[in-house]
């Protein structure tokens, strides 16, 4: 390793993973100093990343069928959208406003009143 970057900080940014540390070490070897730390850092996000994608897909496993494909519905506006466009997302759902409600309650959706409109929106919390 050329900065001398600890182990210990490579192994926990690697979440433990030995194999990984040997795969590092390897790589290292051909790095310049800030290539490697930017790499070390680059890894050190993918781990969160990772885990914060888990946590959602476990949250996302906890709601109802309906409400999931509510929340797909909306995956595809990348702004809010009024609560008038989700009621058309999900005219063929039962009881939208639960749907919503469910989605809010498990932070999969947010929601903001829009100061134009005096209305409020929601959006996909999970991106």
């Amino acid at each position: 390793m050329t900065t001398g970057t600890p182990l210990r900080q490579v192994y926990d940014a690697l979440g433990g993973n030995f194999r990984g540390l040997e795969f590092f070490l390897k790589a290292a070897k051909t790095m310049g100093g800030a290539e490697e730390l930017a790499y070390l850092a680059q890894l050190a996000q993918a781990q969160e990343d990772l885990q914060t994608n888990m946590a959602i897909e476990r949250v996302f496993s906890l709601v109802s069928e309906p409400a999931q494909q509510l929340l797909h519905r909306l995956c595809a506006y990348t702004d809010s959208v009024p609560w008038d466009g989700v009621f058309k997302l999900a005219q063929d759902l039962a009881e939208p406003e639960a749907l919503l409600d469910e989605l809010t309650d498990f932070s999969l959706t947010g929601m903001s009143v829009d100061d134009e409109l005096q209305r409020p929106v929601f959006q996909n919390d999970t991106r």
